[in-house]
């Protein structure tokens, strides 16, 4: 049944991803960027609720709140799908995305992407990526826009947690802003490099946001990693505490 779920979500899905992605090209030299976001929202909302219609897959959130943060921060959050793309594109705005140079060459998609101007790096080049993020990044916060980081660098199987660099720490550390920790288990339900959707539950928490006030790169980058560390497990249990839920 999962299966025949999972393909009846990759076909309307991708049927989405061609009218949306076309609408946000179109449209794009005739719109700001606050309202092209706000379109590709749209794409979002409707694949939610195709997970959840079609492939029984719910959501909750902790935290929601910490969203509401009135200045610019950097958001650093795991990487376990193409899931948590998505929807952090719906839930912050504005924002800028962090991501691989690769994804704007995806037809559609990639094409969707190139519109919303993210920060598009080569992981092949580290050194010039960290100047890019640093240049790029810095002048986001200064132009009011929340910065989204995968600090992971690569999507991770389930229930594992990969090693944290220090791009999202340094650049916080470097225009004195808040770093904003997110952690989540998409890949429970949407597993990296997999088509086949499994029914269950997201849990997607946001933490307080971590001041970088007189701290150093390390020290920043080693209280994310503590909190990811510390809140991961909680998500695991069927049985966790959760404040608040919201269903899309």
């Amino acid at each position: 049944m999962d299966s025949l779920r999972s393909a009846l979500f990759v076909f309307f899905n991708t049927l989405l991803a061609i009218l949306f992605s076309s609408l946000s090209v179109l449209s794009a030299p005739f719109l700001a960027q606050h309202y092209r976001q706000r379109l590709a929202s749209g794409w979002v909302l409707a694949t939610q609720w195709l997970l959840r219609t079609v492939c029984a897959v719910r959501i909750e959130i902790d935290g929601v709140h910490h969203l509401r943060h009135a200045s610019p921060m950097v958001i650093a959050a795991n990487h376990q799908s193409q899931w948590e793309t998505f929807f952090l594109f719906h839930l912050v705005h504005p924002q800028t995305t962090v991501l691989k140079r690769e994804l704007l060459r995806i037809p559609f998609f990639g094409w969707a992407l190139r519109v919303q101007k993210p920060i598009a790096i080569d992981r092949g080049k580290a050194s010039q990526a960290i100047r890019q993020l640093m240049r790029a990044g810095s002048e986001a916060l200064k132009q009011g826009r929340h910065v989204v980081i995968y600090p992971e660098g690569h999507r991770q199987l389930a229930g594992q947690l990969g090693d944290f660099n220090a791009g999202a720490a340094s650049l916080a550390v470097r225009n004195n802003t808040a770093l904003l920790p997110i952690v989540h288990n998409s890949g429970d339900c949407w597993p990296a490099g997999a088509w086949r959707k499994r029914r269950g539950v997201i849990r997607f928490v946001v933490g307080a946001p971590i001041s970088s006030e007189g701290k150093s790169v390390r020290e920043l980058n080693g209280e994310l990693v503590d909190w990811m560390r510390a809140h991961y497990p909680r998500i695991q249990s069927p049985m966790a505490n959760h404040t608040s839920r919201f269903d899309t």
